[in-house]
């Protein structure tokens, strides 16, 4: 019984031995003499530790694993390492070294092992820890020197695992033919390097001059494809710290994570999606949400298969931003259209048909689809933005010169009201008051349109050192012009009785404080010190239009702000007197002259002694002040401050109490 049980025993030991002598299943690589490099990944075979169960090549064997031949045939995430074997043969009478890139330019974890008759062979071992010298060839890319003795047989085990995936694209070179493509990988990154780099300065120049956000955006996202391109071509935080460590590592993921936030927030400023289509501004807003989530958290937990099948959720979306964008007939929109779809097909179809998510090889390797798709979508976005800021330009200029032609209409009438005036003799003071008042105006209305004209003028002929200033200065002309023109046709229709007035019972000391509150908010902002005492029953009323008491006491503090010293004091008085209401404005210094007092309710008049400022208003203000006055019954008077400016005091009647 002894024998027999002890028979068994040296049987299994005789079988595990054969286990680890048994020859490798597969195609066996012939190393050649030529230059030309060797493609192994179809010759290789690939086992899916999905259990976590082998982590070295003796359990690997023992367990009698099923390895995959060629292309992926299941779905495999990250965090799940990957054994790939193959057996390569020097049948030659001398000693071989060859080179084999894996691709990558770093790894999580790789573990490459000989392996044949005499046993197992480390060739090197590699985590997130590692530093970038310990390689064993000195490259961007990690390549692999494998040795060979003449008439030699060995196994190639390697145990990787990558943040993607992504299954290895394994080349062997020649010695005498591994700087091929160490140039060529040199060649290509410095050309798409350089180019992104140059479009990230030219993009921050333009964003800071021209304060555009969208230009912001666009160098923040240039700036992230070249890190990436950086990353994939091994010109990466490891490469450049060598001491980096897991640092790196993340520094990985962080960048993978964050192009598609910004790429989203660019597309949604680029389309103005906010104003012009509310339902797809919310769904980006959505995916911005969280992918900024899935930012925040990379620095503790491997969410990249999150971040993927963000990149796979949003593939319709972006579908249908690309036909509403070329649908909008416009040709910057049509532009930023391509380049969108250029990046739906090479990154968010080809390159997560490329990763892990999805069950599909491709024919090039990942870095490679990566550098090609980032550079032509950056350029694709640069046309779209240079469209769109030519095509601003061209609407502001005809804006601008449809505003001047209307501005010019507006003073040939004023000059045709001039003339008709003249001729007009049947009161005297009539006729010297509207004189007074079309001089008045013009001087108003040409002034601005004189800086207009010579603006214009040297946009057209490209004369303007500061385009920008040049815009903001007509701009500005044509406010003054439109204000001007607004205060014109209220007072316009006040006088002819046009202007309505929607007067019903309203509480006035709650209006008032609430209107007190708004303007104390608006005088404080402009820099001047506001105090309000408003000592009014709760239950008083007076028959009233809410919006015009509001305007009668905003143009007042307005005029007060033009003409007071900063920093200065307006101060807000409100009291009962029996049968009316008494509102006091003050402000301080200057004050004007007593003989002037009653002037300053005329039309388009302005005190040209203490109280002048160059930055006046139209000079209408107080007239249209006095109109709304006296539609509400009241009066409107004026006197000298106690703070050493002027007091505007109104009475309006009180309609009754509750």
């Amino acid at each position: 019984m002894s024998l027999n049980y002890q028979w068994v025993k040296q049987l299994k030991y005789l079988c595990l031995l054969v286990l680890l002598l048994l020859p490798t299943v597969g195609s066996t690589v012939e190393l050649t003499e030529g230059d030309e490099p060797l493609y192994i990944s179809e010759l290789s075979q690939t086992f899916y530790d999905v259990n976590h169960e082998y982590a070295s090549i003796k359990q690997l064997i023992s367990g009698n694993v099923d390895f995959e031949q060629g292309k992926r045939k299941s779905l495999v995430l990250p965090e799940i390492k990957t054994w790939v074997k193959v057996t390569l043969s020097n049948q030659s009478e001398t000693s071989k070294t060859n080179y084999l890139s894996l691709g990558f330019p770093s790894m999580q974890y790789l573990n490459a092992s000989w392996y044949n008759k005499d046993g197992i062979e480390n060739i090197i071992q590699l985590d997130a820890q590692s530093p970038y010298f310990a390689r064993l060839f000195d490259a961007p890319l990690l390549y692999l020197p494998l040795t060979l003795n003449a008439g030699e047989v060995k196994t190639l085990y390697i145990h990787y695992l990558h943040m993607s995936n992504e299954p290895l694209k394994l080349v062997l070179y020649s010695p005498s033919a591994i700087s091929v493509p160490l140039q060529q990988d040199a060649i290509i990154n410095a050309l798409c390097l350089g180019l992104l780099f140059t479009i990230f300065f030219m993009a921050c120049t333009q964003g800071v001059v021209s304060k555009s956000l969208t230009q912001l955006y666009y160098a923040g996202l240039i700036l992230a494809f070249s890190a990436l391109i950086g990353e994939v071509s091994g010109y990466n935080l490891k490469f450049l710290w060598p001491e980096g460590g897991w640092i790196a590592e993340k520094a990985v993921a962080f960048i993978v994570v964050f192009i598609p936030l910004l790429h989203l927030s660019f597309i949604r400023q680029f389309l103005q999606l906010k104003s012009k289509h509310r339902k797809l501004n919310r769904a980006f807003l959505i995916f911005i949400t969280l992918n900024t989530l899935i930012l925040l958290l990379t620095p503790f937990f491997n969410l990249i298969v999150v971040s993927l099948v963000l990149g796979t959720m949003v593939i319709p979306i972006l579908f249908y931003t690309v036909i509403w964008s070329f649908s909008q007939r416009v040709i910057a929109a049509r532009a930023f259209a391509v380049s969108l779809f250029s990046h739906l097909i090479l990154i968010n179809i080809l390159a997560l048909a490329g990763s892990s998510i999805v069950v599909i090889s491709l024919p090039f390797e990942l870095p490679t689809l990566f550098k090609i798709a980032y550079t032509i979508e950056a350029l694709f976005f640069a046309v779209a933005i240079a469209l769109q800021h030519k095509a601003f330009q061209q609407a502001a200029v005809r804006r601008i010169q449809q505003q001047a032609m209307e501005s010019q209409h507006i003073v040939t009438l004023e000059n045709d009201m001039k003339l008709s005036s003249e001729k007009n003799k049947l009161i005297q003071k009539q006729a010297l008051d509207k004189k007074q008042l079309l001089a008045n105006l013009s001087h108003e209305l040409r002034t601005p349109l004189t800086v207009m004209q010579i603006e214009i003028e040297t946009l057209q002929q490209d004369f303007s050192n500061d385009v920008q200033a040049s815009y903001g200065s007509i701009k500005n002309k044509i406010k003054d012009i439109n204000h001007l023109i607004d205060d014109l046709t209220m007072l316009a229709k006040s006088e002819v009785g046009a202007l309505t007035f929607d007067l019903k019972a309203i509480p006035i000391n709650s209006t008032l404080n609430s209107l007190s509150s708004e303007l104390g908010s608006y005088v404080t902002a402009e820099g001047f010190t506001w105090s309000s005492n408003i000592t009014l029953e709760s239950n008083l009323y007076i028959y009233a239009d809410t919006a015009k008491i509001r305007q009668l006491l905003l143009n007042i503090v307005n005029n007060s702000i033009t003409y007071t010293n900063s920093p200065g004091k307006i101060e807000l008085t409100v009291t009962n007197n029996h049968n009316h209401i008494t509102i006091l404005i003050s402000d301080s210094a200057p004050n004007i002259q007593e003989s002037e007092l009653t002037r300053i309710f005329e039309y388009l008049y302005r005190v040209e002694n203490s109280r002048s400022r160059t930055t006046g208003g139209s000079g209408l203000g107080l007239s249209i002040c006095n109109n709304i006055v006296q539609a509400h019954n009241g009066k409107i008077t004026a006197k000298d401050s106690h703070l050493g400016g002027l007091t505007i005091v109104i009475e309006l009647p009180l309609a009754y109490s509750s």
